[in-house]
């Protein structure tokens, strides 16, 4: 697809998507919404809805970024992949439905959109990139697939007045990627309002791998 639609300010809803048929990635900077290399010159674009196609196998580099008016998204069975700051800065993002399929979120995928209240990662993501949703201020309830493998630091960086809550799956801890031992801190550096619950066999665990959070780990029967 190009960028033939690179700050396009005209289209409102991509729920047609569906009819392209041939479609089979998003490419970089695809819909981006910023000026040139200026990252704080934002286009004020009109999008506000993407449906995207089943044959769609990736969404590329900052595909999206910047569309601040998208408020809700699907992403198609077929994606396996969502590259680093494809829906960066769509602050006004409230619905993301993330398919049973994809299985790397990468590096600032979600960065900054503040509108998000939740989250629910599919139990076919094995990697969450670093900084992936920081910055999601308003995200007060986060769900890990029992897939995930790796985690990159600042993933979630949960912060805001509200009451906060993780629920994380995977029997075995997830792997801290990048920063330091200390500094890690996927979750935030508030840990006043926020729990994390873990498989019940898997407390101990989860409380040795991830250390900075060990005080507010519990368990959880999940299904």
């Amino acid at each position: 697809i190009g960028d033939v639609f690179n700050k396009n300010t005209n289209i409102l809803d991509f729920s047609e998507f569906r009819y392209f048929v041939g479609i089979t990635e998003i490419d970089d900077y695809a819909f981006a919404c910023y000026d040139g290399d200026d990252l704080n010159h934002i286009v004020t674009p009109s999008l506000w809805r993407v449906v995207m196609p089943d044959n769609v196998s990736s969404i590329g580099i900052q595909a999206f970024f910047g569309c601040c008016n998208l408020t809700y998204l699907t992403i198609g069975k077929g994606v396996l992949s969502i590259k680093d700051a494809a829906f960066q800065d769509c602050y006004s993002l409230k619905s993301v439905s993330i398919s049973n399929n994809v299985t790397h979120i990468g590096n600032y995928a979600f960065f900054g959109c503040t509108s998000l209240t939740s989250i629910t990662i599919p139990d076919s993501v094995t990697e969450i990139g670093h900084e992936a949703f920081r910055f999601c201020h308003n995200i007060d309830s986060v769900i890990i697939g029992k897939g995930i493998t790796s985690i990159g630091y600042s993933a979630f960086e949960l912060s805001g007045a509200n009451a906060k809550t993780v629920y994380c799956k995977a029997i075995y801890p997830p792997t801290k990627i990048g920063g330091t031992y200390n500094d890690w801190e996927a979750f935030g550096t508030n840990i006043s309002n926020l729990k994390i619950y873990v498989p019940r066999v898997s407390v101990e665990a989860y409380k040795r791998a991830w250390s900075e959070y060990a005080t507010i780990i519990e368990p959880y029967d999940f299904e």
